[in-house]
C-alpha cells in the first residue's frame, strides 16, 4: 500500500514538473489538467488509506490475532466483542470497530476520544455501554486509576442493570487498590462476588481480591 501511495504522488509530481519545465510556461489548460490530475491523486490516496483500514479492522477481528500488549490486569478485546452490541448501524459498528482496535494497538489516547465520540453521535445507541466501559478500560491501562474510577462510575450510574457490571465492578476495586483505598476496594470485590458470583469477573479474582 505504501509503495502505491508513493507511486500516485511520484505520477503527479512528474506531472507537475513537466508543465513547468515548458519553455513558453503552462498554460491555462496545461495547469487545469494538472488540477486535474492532483484530485484524481487526492482520491486514490484517499481510496487506499480506506482500504488499508478496513484490511486492518478485518485482521484484527481474526481470531488469530495477536493480541496487544496492554496493562496485565486489562483485558484484551477480541473478535467476539462485536456480538456483544445489537442493533448498531453499519456506521456506529464501523466506528466502534475502528475504537476497539485503537485500543488493541495501546492507542489509549486515541482510542479514548474515538468511544467518547461514540456515545456523542450515538447516545441512544445499544453500544453506548460498551464505549463507556472501554474508554474507562483506557484510562485504566495507563495507570490513570482515578479517571477510571469516574468513568466506571459514570458507566454504571447511566446504566442500572449494565451487562458489562462485573467487570466493572471489579475494575473499580481494582483501581481503588491502585489509589490505597483499601477499604473501598474491598467494598467493590465484595459485591462482584455477591451479585455475580458466576461471572467471569468473580471467577478471574486473585486470593488477594477475594480475602
Amino acid at each position: 500500500m505504501v509503495g502505491m501511495t508513493k507511486y500516485v504522488f511520484a505520477a503527479a509530481a512528474v506531472a507537475a514538473a513537466q508543465v513547468l519545465s515548458c519553455a513558453h510556461g503552462p498554460t491555462v489548460g496545461e495547469m487545469q489538467r494538472l488540477r486535474d490530475q492532483l484530485a484524481r491523486v487526492s482520491s486514490d490516496h484517499d481510496q487506499l488509506e480506506r482500504r488499508v483500514t478496513v484490511m486492518e479492522l478485518a485482521m484484527a477481528d481474526r481470531p488469530d490475532a495477536p493480541a496487544a500488549r496492554v496493562s496485565p490486569e486489562a483485558p484484551v478485546p477480541n473478535h467476539a466483542e462485536q456480538a456483544k452490541i445489537v442493533g448498531l448501524d453499519p456506521d456506529a459498528m464501523r466506528v466502534f470497530n475502528a475504537a476497539m482496535n485503537l485500543f488493541r494497538e495501546q492507542k489509549y489516547d486515541r482510542a479514548s476520544e474515538a468511544f467518547a465520540g461514540f456515545v456523542v453521535k450515538w447516545p441512544d445507541s445499544s453500544g453506548v455501554e460498551n464505549a463507556m466501559y472501554w474508554r474507562a478500560e483506557c484510562a485504566f491501562a495507563k495507570g490513570d486509576y482515578a479517571r477510571a474510577v469516574e468513568q466506571f462510575e459514570g458507566m454504571m450510574a447511566r446504566f442500572e442493570e449494565a451487562v458489562r457490571a462485573p467487570e466493572a465492578l471489579l475494575r473499580l476495586g481494582q483501581s481503588h487498590r491502585k489509589l490505597g483505598n483499601k477499604e473501598k476496594a474491598k467494598s467493590y470485590f465484595e459485591r462482584v462476588l455477591r451479585e455475580f458470583p458466576q461471572s467471569e469477573a468473580a471467577r478471574s479474582m486473585s486470593k488477594q481480591e477475594t480475602n
